[in-house]
């Protein structure tokens, strides 16, 4: 269904428009500016609609740092190290194996553009439809140089730091997940499998308890019984 209306808010007075993701989820929502024929405002829209699908996003940062600060500061005091900004022109390209059986490609360049207006994502992102299988390769190529990562989790985001440029052995690549519905789902099956198994072997262990008490009750009988036969027959016997 097609909400023709859904930008109504900002009229025709959009002077100029770029994607963004906001929430980190793969799905490019959009920042616009607006001219009301005296001032600029800038909005934003977030795009709400699900589309069920996987994605990867890749950054290529310059990998340089800085001498007088190096280090900067992290989460609980802990120092981590900068590793630049985003790259112009690095080339990215994947390979994957749709549900069908096909191998699908796809390549595009970071920041391609700096100028007229040029407003381009400052990664790369990558849809992968509703293939939830592993991106068989990923491609970062830098300067006659490239390097291939294998095996990346759909639903991620991949940092690449390229250096040495002329090393790429030595290039870096950090890997952050992005938690999908398809993931909390996976999780709540995994907690209610665990817990029902939990529950079973909790039933089965009071139920084994509970035999044994009954059999050590019926062992304890018998001995007193073998116990008074003995004695009667031997006063019998005395």
């Amino acid at each position: 269904m097609l909400h023709w209306n859904a930008l109504s808010p900002f009229r025709n007075g959009t002077a100029m428009a770029a994607f963004f993701d906001f929430y980190q989820d793969g799905i490019l929502d959009c920042v616009l500016v607006t001219y009301n024929g005296k001032q600029y405002q800038t909005a934003a829209f977030r795009n709400s609609l699900d589309y069920d699908a996987n994605f990867v996003k890749v950054m290529v940062l310059t990998g340089l740092t800085n001498k007088n600060n190096a280090m900067i500061m992290g989460r609980v005091g802990k120092k981590r190290r900068a590793y630049g900004t985003n790259l112009p022109g690095p080339s990215i390209s994947y390979k994957t194996t749709t549900q069908e059986g096909n191998i699908r490609h796809g390549v595009s360049a970071q920041l391609p553009q700096s100028a007229h207006f040029s407003l381009n994502l400052p990664y790369t992102i990558f849809g992968l439809g509703r293939t939830p299988n592993f991106v068989d390769q990923l491609t970062v190529g830098l300067s006659n140089h490239s390097r291939t990562w294998t095996q990346i989790i759909p639903n991620s985001q991949m940092v690449v730091i390229p250096w040495p440029p002329d090393k790429p052995f030595r290039w870096k690549a950090q890997l952050f997940v992005t938690p999908s519905k398809l993931i909390l789902m996976s999780v709540a099956a995994l907690t209610t499998v665990c817990g029902l198994i939990t529950v079973i072997i909790g039933v089965l262990y009071w139920k084994e308890r509970q035999e044994d008490k009954k059999e050590r009750l019926s062992e304890s009988h018998r001995f007193h019984f073998r116990c008074y036969v003995i004695k009667v027959v031997f006063n019998i016997i005395y």
